[in-house]
């Protein structure tokens, strides 16, 4: 037994649970406890620690339940190469599995190893946001048509006065028209006046000189 390897492994394992704040959870969940293969794990603060104490006996395919539905990640393994083992477990993700509507985690376990896993909460897919695919009709811009309008508008109304004023025009004239006939008629009137009274005046004086 060589104790550095021994020493590292303590470290390790003591700075894996006090970042994972593992005694804040007061009692541990067992999860599976085999006397007779000497295999015990329990779960505690999202860690699980699993623990082979055969001598020679090493295990393969083991199905531990665990409590929460999710993967678990190696963390710490006593059969590291730097700790003095054989190198025979995998750091890597070992994915839930479920039978009978319960939750489980298949583990290697060699004799005479501890490993502690972490929990990894599965993420679950985002729901796929539906895509309208109805096509926006592009609005016409109106500002050109506007200002057209406001043109033709003011070209209307101009017209409109100049033909208003044609027709002013056209009356007046019409007016002046009639006040020239009624003097140019006025006249031959007024010299038939002058004559009948002409020659009652020259009657009344002849009548008097005799």
């Amino acid at each position: 037994l060589k104790y550095q390897w021994l020493g590292e492994f303590d470290r390790d394992m003591i700075r894996l649970v006090k970042r994972n704040h593992m005694f804040e959870q007061k009692m541990a969940d067992l999860c599976l406890h085999k006397a007779p293969e000497k295999v015990l794990v329990f779960y505690r603060k999202g860690l699980l620690f699993a623990f082979n104490f055969s001598t020679d006996q090493s295990y393969t395919n083991v199905l531990v339940p665990v409590p929460n539905k999710a993967d678990y990640e190696m963390k710490i393994s006593s059969d590291d190469l730097k700790y003095g083992g054989q190198g025979n477990v995998a750091h890597m993700k070992y994915p839930v599995k479920e039978f009978d509507g319960k939750q489980y985690v298949e583990l290697y376990l060699p004799a005479r190893t501890a490993i502690v896993l972490k929990e990894v909460k599965k993420e679950e897919p985002k729901p796929v946001k539906k895509t309208k695919t109805e096509t926006k009709v592009s609005k016409p811009k109106t500002t050109a048509t506007k200002s057209s309008a406001k043109k033709t508008t003011k070209t209307e109304t101009t017209a409109e006065k100049t033909a208003k004023s044609t027709k002013n025009a056209e009356k007046i004239e019409e007016k002046i028209k009639k006040t020239t006939k009624t003097k140019k008629t006025e006249k031959p009137v007024e010299e038939k006046v002058s004559k009948t009274s002409k020659a009652k005046t020259s009657k009344t004086t002849k009548s008097k000189t005799k």
